[in-house]
């Protein structure tokens, strides 16, 4: 899955998710399994993410009986386990871990973890990360080979900003996940209020 998230008028920052799903019996079975060209699949996405400035992260489908948590996400909000329903994962910790065996969900929550909704919520913090930050053409280009949409879909009608946040093609975002074989399922566009209020006036 692709998430494309608005945090200035027609810039984007790109959320590039691995899904993994807990199995019943407590861990994830295929984190440390060789992909193709005989690589961990953390590689390709260090690599993609090197390549494109997208930040990756394995995204967590979670549920667990009789767990309890309260406790803050990265920007400090409050939050309890059922914001663990999904839950992402940098793919440092995950290759740190998986090479040593097994991985459980107690092994990446709640220290490592975190819920989605920072995605969203939270400031994306580049002093402490790398990233990319990728025009409205760019965004439009990439979701519009997608047959089906949904929900407000202004994205395919934006208007250019005269901001150039990076020097890759109108179709970089394409390209790159091409040449990772990569094809998410989903790609989602979230936009800012503030940008869909300039543009309804």
């Amino acid at each position: 899955m692709d998430i494309f998230v608005e945090t200035a008028s027609g810039q984007f920052l790109w959320w590039a998710l691995q899904a993994k799903v807990l199995n019943l019996d407590g861990t994830y079975h295929d984190i440390a399994t060789l992909k193709s060209r005989r690589e961990y699949q953390w590689t390709k996405l260090n690599r993609f993410a090197a390549a494109s400035g997208c930040i990756v992260r394995y995204l967590l489908y979670n549920g667990l009986a009789n767990y309890h948590y309260n406790g803050n996400d990265i920007c400090t909000r409050n939050f309890n386990e059922d914001q663990f329903g999904c839950s992402l994962v940098k793919t440092t910790d995950a290759e740190r871990l998986a090479l040593a065996g097994p991985v459980s969900f107690h092994d990446f929550h709640p220290n490592l973890a975190q819920p989605w909704r920072i995605i969203t919520c939270c400031l994306f913090n580049t002093r402490n990360e790398k990233a990319t930050y990728y025009t409205a053409a760019q965004v439009r280009k990439a979701v519009g080979i997608y047959p089906n949409s949904s929900g407000n879909t202004s994205i395919l009608d934006a208007t250019n900003v005269n901001t150039k946040p990076n020097d890759f093609s109108v179709n970089a975002i394409n390209d790159f996940s091409s040449s990772a074989e990569r094809k998410p399922a989903y790609r989602i566009v979230i936009r800012s209020t503030t940008s869909l209020n300039q543009e309804n006036r």
